[in-house]
């Protein structure tokens, strides 16, 4: 009885040394970070073209005045502890559908595209940072949903050129190509310039969050990014053609923006004083989307819910966050997931180092490790995995690295 005792108290102990109690920062400063080259939920469909009534400027009045969507580029990384809350919150708001946006989840460290657009063009000081029609509004770190409600606001009010983007997307299923369609109406009495952008994104993302969950609308690539230049009243028409052979064409949508050639010098750290990171803010005056596949079938969505990464638990309790970000289970664990998907989820499956140990086929997923004869030992690592199918025969699947203590 002494020994086990003692045991525990040493157990104790090297926990201390390798955690720390959790203090709340609002950013995580950027890094250098390797990326990992993109290999290419619940998702909404796209508002409403662009059309009706606005206070935009200028233009023929005999002429139609286009609705401004704004654009939102969200600069996120998988290693950010304070990334999945605006997350939530972004797709929050999207799903109200109160305003007229669109959104790109930026994950720089799967991306070199969202690194290059990030580091490059908005010289992103810390993560999470969001960029709002371009760089007219930014929300720098975790803040309120008021916050993030109150700045698309403004970008929605503001004054923008008569100028509307419509994107239509073509899949061919024998070859793999997609090709993008856009058009741009200039109804200005002056010619237009500026750049147009295609962002080619996965509406449930192969990417997970920190907190083990995917990220929704996660940017693979452009599939157009060029100038243009549009004359008084005219209209002009871009095309690209894209091989998309190893993605999934029901799980895509095109979103395309055109941001305007006059720049404005803005800063990613506002907050600073003074700040420092300046950038030329190019603002974002149109934007419209489009599914690839309009009706398309889209994967399963599936998150691990506990044990949470960076914690240690106790007996399935989580007990304090660890220093390193490590995850440490000690004693008894329950491995909670969730699984949602558009078509219904067919099963949900649990794996320990890539060996199928049991299966779900009825929400809530929840799993006892306990009796699991690959945690025998005192102290070992692990891979949990967690994979879900849909009635179609899609599957998406999330894992976490855990370190066990088992008693």
């Amino acid at each position: 009885m002494k020994f086990v005792l003692k045991a525990m108290i040493f157990l104790v102990i090297i926990i201390l040394l390798s955690s720390s109690i959790y203090m709340v920062f609002f950013y995580e400063e950027k890094n250098d970070t390797k990326l990992d080259e993109p290999d290419g939920k619940d998702g909404m469909e796209p508002n409403s073209n662009n059309s009706g009534k606005n206070n935009n400027s200028g233009g023929n009045n005999d002429e139609k005045k286009f609705v401004h969507h704004v654009f939102i580029e969200e600069g996120t990384a998988t290693t950010c502890k304070y990334c999945p809350a605006v997350a939530d919150i972004l797709h929050d708001i999207y799903a109200s559908k109160r305003y007229t946006f669109y959104y790109v989840s930026m994950v720089e460290d799967r991306s070199k595209k969202a690194y290059d657009r990030l580091h490059n063009e908005y010289n992103i000081y810390g993560f999470p940072t969001v960029y709002i029609d371009g760089g007219y509004e930014i929300v720098f770190g975790a803040k309120e949903k008021s916050v993030f409600e109150d700045k698309i606001s403004a970008a929605l009010s503001r004054e923008t050129p008569n100028v509307g983007v419509f994107v239509d997307a073509e899949y061919d299923n024998d070859s793999g190509e997609l090709l993008t369609l856009v058009s741009i109406k200039n109804n200005e009495n002056y010619t237009y310039n500026g750049r147009l952008k295609v962002y080619l994104t996965e509406i449930i993302s192969r990417w997970n969050n920190y907190e083990n969950k995917p990220y929704h609308f996660s940017f693979i690539d452009y599939t157009i990014d060029e100038d243009i230049s549009v004359d008084a009243y005219e209209n002009t028409s871009v095309s690209a053609y894209r091989d998309i052979s190893d993605l999934d064409p029901d799980n895509l949508m095109l979103i395309a923006v055109v941001f305007n050639s006059d720049s404005v010098k803005k800063f990613s750290d506002p907050e600073n004083d003074p700040p420092k990171y300046s950038f030329n803010a190019f603002y974002a005056d149109a934007a419209n989307a489009t599914r690839v596949v309009v009706g398309g079938n889209l994967p399963p969505a599936v998150g691990i819910l506990s044990p949470e990464t960076g914690k240690i638990y106790i007996r399935g309790h989580p007990v304090f966050k660890t220093l390193f970000g490590k995850t440490i289970l000690v004693g008894k664990t329950t491995i909670e997931a969730y699984a949602e998907d558009d078509s219904g989820v067919e099963k949900v499956e649990l794996y320990v180092d890539g060996k199928l140990v049991m299966s779900d086929d009825d929400a809530p997923y929840s799993w006892s490790l306990r009796k699991i004869s690959l945690f025998k030992h005192f102290v070992r690592r692990h891979t949990i995995t967690v994979k879900a199918y849909d009635e179609e025969g899609k599957t998406s699947s999330v894992s976490i690295d855990v370190i066990t203590f088992f008693l």
